[in-house]
């Protein structure tokens, strides 16, 4: 109901956004809980609009990749980067939830807090130096080397031993606000059309704080610690710059091709070991090698293929809750049920790079190769095939008559059209088409011609066959020099 409540309140200063709120709250049920009952008929004298929601960055709080508003059958993600809100957030910075085709795919656990699903391991995100032990081992006693006598911290009742991990925290050396804004992220660069979108993240890797927990078969809550209590804290050597990547290739069928590409960049981080957590909604899962697969829970399964690093060691774990909270969530079977792929690496060995892709069961199901260094991805869906390109730092490659120097770009062959994607500066080469560009620019060659959307201002050249002499780009929606 609250989006309800903001727009009446809205309706007194702004009457368009409180028109799209409108819009919003009668198309997710137009609840009238709470406040909402009576204030509703204090002004019904809405200028009701659809919101034009497209894939966004709001600087400090949440970044969007979506294709296919308004239509029920959409693909987003939303992505938790900045400071919005700092004092009261778990440990989720760099996780996102995903809706595939219209259903709910990769979650945030909607606990409200009971179970306490808190820190990094129950999110989408990266966590460090994962220590479990043998599951269900019994406490010794409070006298016999129990964790919380050893580690000399506040007693906590507890059947088990707990498992820990560490968790990023604010640097402690600097102002206590800027080091909750730095720790917070945020967004560097993005770039959107109707190819791909693309988003990059900063996040910094300064001090971590251990933190104990409880898997699902010890207790129903992962919380294993009390109030108030601090917990040993670890500082780095030096900061290193932790970047994530999203990448989301974009096809116009909304039942067809929309996945995306995560990469993490640990700035050569060598002091603790990275756990890469991705959590899917799903009745079972699959692991074969690099390749995990989910059978999602609503008629959308989930690939998760591992580029990086090679040979990679993957942990399974479940979790689940009943907690419907004050939405009263309808969850399958009465409770939300995630099961997670851990991805793990050693220190120094670099950070992670994976496909996430959403698939009907209708669809083909696709095949995946990659690079030496992983950082040149082959996805083969039937008769198309795509190119994915991602780096931290500038990279040359020429993969399945791809030709690449940039980092961060893809192309799509595909029978009746090439797309060649820039989303940085850049130069992409196939079929006989190259682009060179110093912004974001992607193309469409088809039988009728050339379209292509470009971001910001800069130079950029597009190359094409001699047949093709004549023939105008669409830049933007204008002819191209236009």
């Amino acid at each position: 109901s609250n989006i309800g409540k903001y727009a009446l309140l809205m309706n007194l200063t702004d009457r368009k956004l409180a028109g799209e709120a409108y819009w919003m709250w009668k198309r997710a049920g137009g609840s009238l809980d709470g406040f909402m009952d009576g204030l509703y008929y204090f002004n019904e004298d809405f200028d009701e609009r659809q919101p034009d929601c497209k894939s966004v960055v709001y600087p400090g709080s949440t970044t969007i990749l979506r294709n296919g508003f308004p239509r029920e059958d959409e693909t987003y993600m939303a992505i938790h980067v900045g400071n919005h809100g700092f004092d009261h957030y778990d440990r989720d910075i760099g996780a996102f939830l995903l809706y595939a085709k219209g259903v709910p795919l990769m979650m945030d656990f909607a606990s409200m807090y009971q179970p306490n699903c808190w820190q990094s391991l129950w999110h989408n995100t990266l966590t460090w130096d994962v220590k479990e032990h043998t599951h269900k081992t019994p406490c010794p006693g409070r006298e016999n080397g129990c964790f919380y006598t050893v580690n000399k911290l506040p007693w906590y009742d507890h059947q088990y031993e707990p498992h820990t991990l560490l968790d990023r925290e604010a640097d402690s050396q600097t102002k206590a606000a800027d080091g909750y804004k730095e720790l917070g992220g945020e967004m560097k660069a993005q770039a959107f059309s109707a190819e791909a979108d693309y988003a990059q993240a900063s996040m910094p890797l300064v001090e971590f704080t251990e933190w104990p927990w409880f898997d699902r078969q010890e207790a129903d809550n992962p919380q294993a610690w009390g109030g108030f209590t601090e917990f040993r804290r670890q500082r780095l050597t030096r900061a290193y710059e932790w970047q994530r990547r999203y990448l989301f290739v974009k096809d116009a069928d909304r039942q067809g091709p929309n996945y995306f590409l995560i990469a993490d960049d640990l700035d050569g981080q060598a002091e603790l070991a990275p756990q890469a957590n991705f959590w899917c909604l799903a009745d079972s899962q699959q692991i074969t090698g690099d390749l995990v697969r989910w059978r999602g829970q609503y008629s959308v399964d989930l690939d998760l293929y591992v580029a990086w690093p090679k040979k990679p060691q993957i942990g399974s774990r479940e979790w689940w809750h009943t907690n419907r909270g004050p939405a009263g969530a309808d969850f399958k079977g009465g409770r939300e049920y995630q099961i997670a792929a851990h991805v793990k690496n050693a220190p120094g060995n670099g950070g992670f790079t994976v496909v996430l892709y959403p698939r009907g069961r209708y669809e083909v199901q696709p095949t995946y190769t990659s690079s030496k260094d992983g950082k040149a991805i082959t996805v083969t869906i039937g008769a198309r095939t795509d190119q994915l390109f991602c780096s931290r730092q500038p990279l040359t490659a020429k993969v399945g008559g791809v030709e690449f120097d940039g980092t961060v770009g893809l192309a799509k062959l595909h029978p009746d059209y090439t797309a060649l994607v820039l989303c940085a500066p850049g130069a992409i080469a196939a079929k006989g088409f190259a682009i060179q560009a110093e912004v974001p620019l992607s193309i469409r060659i088809t039988g009728d011609g050339l379209v292509g959307t470009a971001t910001g201002k800069g130079a950029a050249t597009l190359t094409a066959p001699k047949a093709w002499a004549g023939r105008t780009l669409t830049l933007n929606g204008k002819p191209a020099g236009a």
